[in-house]
């Protein structure tokens, strides 16, 4: 059973306002966040960030290989 849309919604809004913040003041940032969350939700972020940081990596691979297998196409055909 997930979570109801207003506390999605709502946990949205003050993630993207913890994320403004970082931009500004980093510091604070980890202070409030630190505050609001258990470690065991700290624990679930990490692991959340850890993922996303996994596949932006292999997206990055994939596109520096097609990046060379164009390259290589185009030098081959012209």
């Amino acid at each position: 059973m997930g979570l109801p849309a207003d506390k999605v919604h709502a946990l949205q809004l003050s993630f993207e306002g913890l994320l403004k913040l970082h931009k500004s003041d980093s510091e604070r940032f980890w202070e409030i966040l630190k505050g609001i969350t258990t470690p065991r939700e700290a624990e679930l972020a990490t692991i959340v960030v850890d993922n996303m940081t996994s596949a932006l990596k292999g997206i990055e691979n994939g596109v520096r290989q097609l990046q060379q297998a164009s390259g290589g196409k185009a030098a081959a055909g012209g």
